[in-house]
């Protein structure tokens, strides 16, 4: 697989963030490598603009919300904020996830199903 201009730009910039963190005993770069990974496996290729702005933003899913860095570094790589846009919202995917979730459980545990 080749690597981009951006998707070396990004990778670079997820490693500056996170430089001193880590994700349980390993460095934080482990779980971007393997978020990255997961992409690939599904086929995701930076040979084309959206292949390349997923896996921009999975090395910097977790930047925004995790960081110091200012969502200007993550546009300054793609002025189309796509980027920007999949990296900033992943927390509030996974919160919304989990909404929907606690009220598909207690819809489930109101519903009696002998009535």
């Amino acid at each position: 697989m080749t690597d981009s201009p951006k998707l070396r730009q990004a990778r670079t910039l997820a490693l500056e963030a996170h430089a001193d963190q880590r994700y349980g005993d390993q460095p934080y770069v482990v779980h971007l490598e393997r978020v990255v990974s997961v992409l690939e496996q599904f086929g995701v290729t930076p040979e084309t603009s959206s292949g390349e702005a997923l896996l921009c933003a999975a090395w910097l899913h977790d930047s925004l919300e995790d960081t110091n860095l200012e969502a200007t570094r993550i546009e300054a790589i793609d002025h189309s904020r796509w980027i920007w846009y999949s990296a900033s919202r992943t927390k509030t995917v996974r919160l919304e996830l989990r909404r929907r979730n606690a009220r598909t459980r207690k819809s489930r545990r109101t519903k009696k199903p002998w009535r």
